[in-house]
């Protein structure tokens, strides 16, 4: 199914796909899977796997660590057109933080095995 005008819209302003020409940012989108995140959902928990890569389209998230004494501290809030997961992602290495939607949250959600064709495919 397309995504929406209005999210499109979203998806080719972000950082990551601007200084793509627009068929190859529509490309890179059309792999991709709208998910839904209602408020206080979790997305992912410090130190697991990475499996994809998210795109905040709507909505805010709140990634967050603990601090020694055990406080939740957030380290940053991100959202339309910024990146979830992508360090994990990129690097394979474990989730650093947590990820939890502040707000209703849409997103792009694109899988490792995507993720690793679409860098082949377009390296920039």
């Amino acid at each position: 199914m397309p995504l929406p005008a209005h999210l499109t819209v979203v998806a080719e302003q972000s950082t990551w796909l601007r200084p793509l020409c627009r068929p190859e940012r529509s490309a890179v989108i059309a792999p991709a899977e709208l998910r839904t995140y209602q408020a206080r959902q979790c997305l992912f928990q410090q130190g697991d796997q990475p499996d994809g890569l998210l795109m905040v389209l709507t909505g805010q998230v709140r990634s967050w660590s603990h601090d020694p004494g055990g406080a939740a501290v957030t380290l940053k809030l991100l959202s339309a057109g910024d990146l979830v997961g992508c360090i994990a992602s990129w690097a394979g290495r474990p989730q650093p933080a947590n990820a939890t939607a502040s707000t209703r949250v849409d997103a792009l959600w694109w899988t490792s095995p995507t993720l690793d064709e679409l860098q082949w495919r377009y390296p920039a």
